[in-house]
């Protein structure tokens, strides 16, 4: 794709939010702002079109080098999304330590940089993040190494026991997960194995599993992917009821209190598969009453203005869990009338849903149709989805 190409589609794919503080950013940094009448132009397209974008910028200096320009263009969007922090995650915050780290260690600031490594490895520790755990035992052996005092040769042999444990760890959850994206590659392709041969495909994969029920799980990253592995296992085998105990380990209310931020948004996406899942499968027992905590937490959806994400997360997951539990208990024109009086706010907040979300709504919405007899509504959203561009 070329560099123009990429800055059209960087620009379009920020929030209005995003926008406003690029241009803040660009009015307080005290440099060059030439770059925002790029941005501006841009961002007022519909369809990325150099040639109308030459036109539009006229006798502007920077067509002298257009090409140098929408580069830095593109570098100063970066950099002010970087210090809105759009895509941040653990990483970026274990990173920040690192380099706190260095900071106070090239000032000779040995004490303060032992008290941000040592914070550093604790929330590493936390988030199953071992690369990190290990750099910061690496980082305490080289100076332990240069110490001439008993306490810290012996230090030394526990940071040894330390690294052997840590690259334990990552060998362990490694090994797990590759077995848990082995079958998930076959899966995709191929949602159930109903052939002998199928069956026998997806049983080698995952029989260090199955053949040890003592099977040692060192973190929660390992004990995750244990448990995914298992249940698309059993339930792909056509046995959901042997699947059941390993899904439900990712249902539970606590989920739902916890915001869209770097830490959760794996323990998210283990809780809105763990539900698509008993929806299958017609496991309802217990789901009302968490589809009605999921409902209590989104609040009023305000008709104006950009939404917070995690009330777009907590709506969207409320509405196609109900439409789907409906169906699922024979209550299609409740789904159907719960979809009508819901309209106004879905259509408020489509643009924000996720596409696998919105896909899965559609879905229940041709089902719904469809069961009430509206046959021609429902075949016309399942051409809508056919023709979309993003259906997989």
């Amino acid at each position: 794709m070329s560099p123009s190409a990429d800055l059209y589609n960087l620009v379009h794919a920020l929030t209005a939010s995003e926008k406003r503080y690029v241009r803040r950013v660009a009015s307080l940094s005290g440099r060059d702002t030439s770059w925002l009448v790029l941005f501006v132009r841009i961002n007022a397209q519909s369809a990325f079109d150099d040639d109308e974008l030459r036109a539009r910028l006229n006798n502007h200096p920077m067509l002298g080098n257009l090409s140098l320009a929408k580069k830095y263009t593109y570098n100063n969007v970066m950099r002010a999304l970087r210090m809105y922090g759009t895509g941040r995650d653990i990483d970026s915050l274990l990173a920040d330590h690192v380099e706190n780290y260095k900071v106070l260690q090239s000032k000779g600031l040995h004490d303060q940089a032992r008290v941000v490594l040592h914070r550093l490895r604790s929330e590493a520790l936390s988030h199953d993040a071992f690369l990190k755990v290990f750099w910061t035992i690496v980082c305490e052996f080289g100076a332990g190494v240069h110490s001439t005092e008993r306490a810290a040769i012996d230090h030394l042999t526990s940071f040894l026991a330390m690294q052997q444990d840590t690259l334990a760890c990552m060998q362990n959850y490694t090994f797990t997960a590759g077995i848990y994206f082995k079958q998930r590659i076959i899966l995709r392709h191929r949602p159930n194995a109903r052939t002998t041969n199928e069956k026998a495909e997806l049983t080698e994969i995952v029989s260090p599993l199955l053949n040890d029920p003592n099977f040692e799980l060192l973190s929660d990253t390992a004990r995750t992917f244990y448990n995914l592995a298992l249940g698309d296992y059993w339930e792909a085998m056509g046995m959901p009821e042997k699947a059941l105990p390993y899904y439900n380990t990712f249902v539970h209310e606590e989920v739902l209190d916890l915001p869209i931020g770097p830490f959760d948004s794996l323990h998210l996406a283990k809780f809105t598969n763990a539900m698509f899942f008993r929806l299958r499968n017609n496991i309802t027992e217990g789901l009302a009453d968490i589809i009605t905590s999921l409902r209590k937490r989104v609040g009023v959806v305000s008709l104006t203005g950009s939404l917070p994400t995690i009330q777009v997360w907590r709506y969207e997951r409320w509405i196609v869990f109900s439409v789907l539990l409906m169906n699922c208990e024979g209550r299609e024109r409740d789904a159907r009338a719960l979809l009508a009086s819901e309209q106004r706010t879905l259509n408020r907040v489509r643009p924000q849903m996720s596409k696998k979300i919105a896909l899965q709504l559609q879905i229940a919405q041709i089902r719904t149709l469809y069961a009430v007899g509206e046959t021609q509504e429902a075949a016309n959203l399942a051409e809508e989805i056919v023709n979309n561009e993003d259906t997989d």
